[in-house]
């Protein structure tokens, strides 16, 4: 498998909101996997989103750590992602990764 990492660093400049949240994207073999650190009103995941499928992605999967909106993620679903990856760092139905439980023995282990 080939493996191209593209890091967005710059939107249009009319997408300052976008320019200043993008985290990164990878692009495996077509398959795009966009990730940001908070999906609020996933307007910038889906600019992202549309940035990636215009440029040849085939396919589109977001990871994010803290959602905060349902209607953001109803937004990005738009884009039909093959995968959304979040965590339950705040209280969620859709999370996927548990880091509370690590994230604890960690703090445990480090302070205790």
């Amino acid at each position: 498998m080939s493996m191209e990492l593209n890091a967005l660093s710059k939107l249009p400049p009319h997408n300052i909101e976008a320019e200043q949240a993008v985290l990164g994207s990878m692009m495996l073999d077509k398959e795009a996997i966009i990730i940001d650190d908070v999906l609020s009103t996933g307007k910038t995941l889906l600019k992202v989103a549309q940035i990636v499928k215009s440029k040849g992605a085939k396919s589109v999967s977001f990871a994010f750590v803290h959602l905060l909106s349902e209607s953001g993620l109803d937004l990005i679903k738009s884009v039909s992602p093959k995968k959304i990856i979040t965590t339950n760092t705040l209280e969620n139905r859709y999370f996927q990764l548990n880091i509370v439980n690590p994230l604890a023995n960690f703090l445990k282990e480090d302070i205790l």
